[in-house]
């Protein structure tokens, strides 16, 4: 069995060791963080047992003393959450750019965290429920025209985009009661604003990480990329607008903006459960 080894980050105070800390588990996957132990005294917003153990030099020379390495794995029980089993309900939903490779990290965190991703699930749900097509409901769901905006309200019944979304927003309202789950677009950030334990993600990359993603993934002619890419966003945006009344990219609507051309996909999503796990300890 290989061994890894240990990296300390030593410093005067201020000098930065916390964001030093925070560049490397982003960029290095295979790196993961423990607790240290001080006998400061917190700084503000400083929480025992999250950002260090706070101890007195008493309860240091105490706890450093205990028989069987108990201080160590006091510690590691603190910082070391298993994937599949999160202990609180948590949702993650995950707004993105076309060609963004959102949708893929939304895969790898709900894998990496044993949870269940639902997106085209949906759509199967939807066509269930209404017997509308899977075709139809993808066609309509989650893209709003302008000439629709302006033609809001002359059609009824459930073929229109109106009932589609309604009845979308029971369904991810159903499955967040239910169960910890990985959510991708859909308007589910703004559905569940006033829900606990939600983790509110928006991905976006460069225009031309998502040409290269959509000609390579998604079989788009390259000359025409630029195009589609463009218009399915704009889609995406009006209906974002039209049923939250908010501006689909304001990073106020989100925990993090993460731009997957920069950081990576994996690293994405590495990130991601690490806040997942950092909102679950702190809560």
């Amino acid at each position: 069995m290989q061994q890894g080894k240990i990296v300390t980050l030593s410093g005067i105070s201020g000098i930065g060791k916390s964001h030093l800390k925070t560049y490397i588990l982003a960029n290095k996957p295979d790196f993961q963080s423990l607790i240290s132990v001080t006998t400061r005294k917190p700084r503000e917003k400083e929480m025992h047992g999250i950002d260090k153990f706070f101890y007195s030099l008493e309860e240091f020379e105490k706890e450093k003393n205990l028989k069987n390495g108990n201080v160590k794995d006091n510690l590691q029980k603190e910082v070391t959450l298993s994937n599949n089993d999160l202990g609180k309900n948590i949702v993650i939903t995950i707004s993105r750019e076309y060609g963004s490779g959102g949708r893929y990290i939304g895969k790898l965190v709900a894998e990496k965290l044993g949870i269940q991703l639902y997106d085209k699930q949906f759509v199967e749900k939807l066509a269930e429920d209404t017997g509308l097509s899977e075709k139809y409901i993808e066609d309509n769901e989650q893209k709003r025209t302008f000439l629709e905006i302006l033609n809001n309200g002359y059609y009824s019944g459930l073929n229109n985009s109106d009932d589609l979304f309604i009845k979308e927003s029971e369904l991810i309202g159903e499955v967040a009661d239910k169960e910890s789950c990985v959510i991708v677009g859909r308007c589910a950030d703004f559905i569940l604003k006033d829900k606990e334990n939600v983790l509110k993600i928006f991905i976006d990359s460069s225009l031309q990480d998502k040409i290269n993603r959509a000609t390579e993934y998604y079989n788009l002619d390259k000359n025409k990329a630029q195009k589609e890419i463009k218009r399915i966003n704009k889609l995406r945006e009006n209906h974002y607008k039209y049923y939250t009344e908010r501006e689909w990219k304001d990073p106020s609507n989100y925990d993090i903006c993460i731009n997957s051309d920069s950081l990576g996909i994996e690293n994405a999503a590495n990130l991601i459960c690490e806040l997942v796990n950092k909102k679950v300890v702190t809560n």
